[in-house]
């Protein structure tokens, strides 16, 4: 387990690299934030326009009785999609810089964009986003399915679309409340289960974006190996930031604590990697994504974290 001590070093390191490279690290989170804000204004215009000459495809082709429950999700998918061709790249590109950064390493605005510079390394961007979608969805789809259930069933008895003959309609109202607050409170409790389960491929993009070696299929595995044992104290490390999150609402504070939190968990990330290279040998492929089989060794202390 990782001690208070180590997250405050980190903490304190990142602040150091981000005041060493300030400028660069806000001008990479204006980059991310400023495609999200365009993919966003696209959509909006997207769905006015959409709006506007609704009227006449509905009069050319009838069967378009409604043209915001049919062709909203048409944009949002369109949405989606733009958002994973343009944003998978820079989400990567971002990670191996603020990973190169806290390193101490030599890095440019400009190597944001550097998955763009190759196919190959343009792909390999969209497939970790597509890949790590499919995983988070998957065991979304697990942990919610039964808390999404009960929720659903206690409205159910509530609306009277579920009949109980056999009860009261008192009866009945105080079953779909109590159906309903027991949904409610799994849910809360499976959110932050899977908030934490998610955290297993943490390291993923910064295995990724800092080997060139690597398949996205071999940073993936690695890092569901790496983060084993390990995915509470990460959940702890992202709940220090709490603060800032909420001094954010103010928008100002965003600033400072975007490109501080970000050189963070990068700087996190370099911590754990370095850490099991250093105490185990580790394989080249693991043999299962859990991890299981793998040498169980008493992981050595972080040393100290050098000035940057």
């Amino acid at each position: 387990m990782h001690s208070p001590s180590l997250r405050r070093r980190v903490k304190a390191n990142a602040r150091r690299a981000v005041a060493q490279n300030y400028v660069g690290s806000l001008c990479v989170v204006l980059i991310l934030a400023s495609v999200l804000m365009l993919l966003y204004i696209l959509s909006v215009a997207a769905n006015l326009l959409m709006e506007f000459f609704g009227p006449q495809v509905r009069f050319f082709i009838p069967v378009l009785s409604d043209w915001n429950y049919v062709f909203s999700p048409l944009v949002v998918s369109a949405s989606l999609l733009m958002e994973w061709v343009i944003f998978s790249a820079l989400i990567l590109g971002a990670a191996r810089w603020f990973y190169r950064l806290c390193g101490g390493e030599p890095c440019d605005i400009i190597d944001v964009f550097d998955c763009f510079s190759g196919g190959k390394r343009y792909f390999g961007a969209l497939w970790m986003e597509f890949s790590l979608f499919i995983r988070r969805l998957f065991w979304s789809l697990i942990f919610l399915c039964v808390p999404v259930a009960v929720c659903l069933c206690g409205a159910a008895v509530l609306s009277g679309r579920k009949p109980m003959d056999v009860f009261t309609p008192q009866v009945s109202s105080v079953i779909g409340t109590m159906l309903l607050i027991a949904g409610s409170v799994l849910m809360v409790v499976a959110v932050i289960f899977l908030w934490i389960f998610l955290k297993r491929y943490f390291l993923a993009r910064y295995l990724y974006a800092g080997n060139e070696g690597y398949s996205v299929r071999r940073a993936v595995k690695q890092s569901v190996y790496f983060m084993k044992d390990r995915k509470s104290d990460l959940f702890v490390f992202d709940l220090s930031f709490l603060g800032w999150f909420i001094a954010c609402l103010a928008l100002v504070p965003a600033f400072y604590a975007a490109p501080y939190y970000l050189c963070s968990r990068a700087l996190y990330a370099r911590v754990l990697i370095e850490l099991h290279e250093r105490a185990v040998d580790v394989p080249a492929e693991p043999t299962r994504e859990f991890g299981e089989g793998e040498p169980d060794k008493e992981e050595q202390e972080f040393p100290p974290q050098p000035e940057l």
